[in-house]
């Protein structure tokens, strides 16, 4: 491959993150690792999608993994608690209209 010829690496595979180490990985190769060598030097980085994502992505926060655009379960809770705060603000301001008259 030219690539390995000039020097240089070619990485195929999933990307993925986070990864175990938390970072990003693409198929078994850490690109913090990858990337490490040429540090302080011009680099040109290529990154091109080959096809439909293919694994689920693992969530940040909670955890779960999915696969549409947006943990749905971040959202589900998200949505669930903005609820619970509309409903104190009502609260608080029926109270505050009792208090009042």
């Amino acid at each position: 491959m030219f690539a390995e010829e000039a020097g240089s690496q070619t990485v195929r595979g999933i990307l993925r993150y986070p990864d175990e180490n938390g970072g990003f990985s693409v198929g078994k190769q850490d690109l913090e690792e990858l990337l490490w060598h040429p540090r302080g030097h011009e680099v040109l980085l290529v990154v091109a999608s080959l096809g439909e994502k293919t694994v689920p992505v693992l969530c940040g926060l909670c955890g779960s993994r999915y696969e549409e655009s947006g943990c749905p379960n971040c959202k589900r809770e998200a949505a669930e608690a903005r609820e619970i705060v509309e409903w104190h603000r009502d609260l608080f301001e029926e109270i505050e209209d009792f208090l009042e008259s």
